[in-house]
C-alpha cells in the first residue's frame, strides 16, 4: 500500500509560502507606519525643545507711568528673561489744532513736538532718554524714556491734562535671540505675538 500524499504536499507548502509572503507584506506595513509614527513623534519632540529653548531667552516688555512725588515718568521695561531688539517705534501724538494722529518714530521727536504744540511745557523740568529702532533692552532694563519735574501739585495736575491731549500712546516691535517678534501696544497694555 502506497501513499499518495504529494499532490498534498505540494498544495500545502504554496498556502505556507504564500502566508509566509502575506506575513512579511503585513511586518513590513506595520514596520513603516511604526517608523512613520516615530518621526512624527520625533518632530514633535523636537518642536516642544524649540519653543522651550525660546521660552528661555523670552522678552517682555512693559510701558507703564510713574506718578509719584512731583515726577512724572513713562517708562519702558524689558520683565522678560533674555533681550529685546527694537525694531520699529511708533508713538502718537496728536495735533490739537487740526485732530490729525501724528506719528513719531522715537520719544525724542514726540517730545519736540509736544514742546512746540504747548507753551505751558517750558514751564515744566524734562529729561528726555530716546527709545528709537535698532536699540537693544537687555534683561531687567528700564528705560525713563520721558522724565518731568514741578514745583508743584498744581503744576503736575495741569502737565497731565496737557500731555494727553498730545500724547496717545506708543506702539514697540521687538525681536527676540531667534527671531520671534512681538509689538507692545499701549491701548493693549501686553505684547502679542506677530504670527
Amino acid at each position: 500500500m502506497e501513499k499518495q500524499d504529494e499532490p498534498t504536499t505540494n498544495h500545502s507548502k504554496q498556502n505556507t509560502n504564500r502566508i509566509m509572503g502575506i506575513a512579511a507584506v503585513f511586518i513590513s506595513l506595520l514596520s513603516m507606519v511604526a517608523v512613520l509614527y516615530q518621526s512624527y513623534l520625533a518632530k514633535a519632540e523636537s518642536e516642544r525643545m524649540r519653543v522651550q529653548q525660546s521660552a528661555t531667552v523670552l522678552p517682555y516688555l512693559a510701558d507703564w507711568y510713574n506718578n509719584v512725588g512731583n515726577a512724572y515718568k513713562c517708562v519702558l521695561e524689558n520683565k522678560g528673561v533674555g533681550p529685546a531688539f527694537i525694531k520699529e517705534v511708533e508713538l502718537l501724538g496728536v495735533n490739537v489744532q487740526t485732530k490729525d494722529t501724528v506719528t513719531f518714530n522715537n520719544s525724542g521727536q514726540l517730545a519736540q513736538f509736544v514742546h512746540q504744540q504747548s507753551p505751558f511745557f517750558d514751564s515744566v523740568g524734562f529729561i528726555n532718554s530716546p527709545i528709537y529702532p535698532n536699540m537693544l533692552l537687555s534683561p531687567n532694563e528700564k528705560r525713563t524714556y520721558f522724565d518731568f519735574s514741578f514745583d508743584d501739585e498744581y503744576q503736575k495736575k495741569r502737565f497731565q491734562e496737557e500731555f494727553y491731549k498730545y500724547h496717545v500712546g506708543l506702539k514697540i516691535t521687538y525681536e527676540d535671540v531667534y527671531g520671534t517678534a512681538w509689538v507692545l501696544d499701549s491701548k493693549k497694555g501686553y505684547p502679542v505675538k506677530v504670527e
